[in-house]
């Protein structure tokens, strides 16, 4: 890992994070997204794999603390995104002829206001996620590039053999 890398690394992860309520946003607003952007985009986070793969070093660099901060902020956020997919149901594929033909269930207007209730939420908590991520960027940049030698980021294979290593 090197200073450049680790940046990018930080700057990548908040365009996720707003890319991600960009996506919410059309959702709460009643835009009927496909299943691939659903999946791409709403139900699946890379923000978690970003904190596994980068774990070693943010821990290093800039300790406990930080690291905790992070992983609290955007467990709230999965929490209240979660609460939106389930009142517009994207998280459940229709079985059966009938429900292969009619798609998901329409979304009544006091379930959307009560997703855009829930988004509210989301974006405030989004909102203080991307700025500890700015400050962690800040502080990265401060840094100097010896700093970064010696630690690494966890490539998909080796999170895999930790996560069954621990089971």
């Amino acid at each position: 890992m090197d200073k450049k890398r680790a940046v990018e690394s930080i700057e990548e992860a908040i365009k996720s994070l707003e890319a991600q309520m960009r996506y919410m946003g059309y959702l709460v607003a009643g835009v009927d997204l496909d299943k691939e952007v659903l999946a791409t985009h709403v139900t699946e986070c890379g923000f978690d794999m970003w904190i596994e793969a980068n774990r070693e070093w943010v821990l290093k660099l800039f300790g406990k603390t930080t690291l905790e901060d992070l992983s609290r902020l955007h467990a709230i956020r999965l929490d209240e995104n979660g609460k939106i997919c389930n009142i517009i149901k994207v998280c459940t594929d229709k079985k059966g002829v009938l429900g292969r033909l009619f798609g998901r269930k329409k979304v009544t207007e006091a379930d959307l206001d009560r997703a855009k209730a829930y988004y509210d939420d989301l974006k405030k908590s989004n909102d203080k996620l991307i700025r500890k991520m700015q400050i962690l960027l800040i502080r990265a940049k401060s840094r100097p590039p010896e700093d970064y030698v010696g630690v690494s980021v966890w490539t998909k294979e080796e999170r895999w053999q930790k996560s069954t290593v621990s089971i």
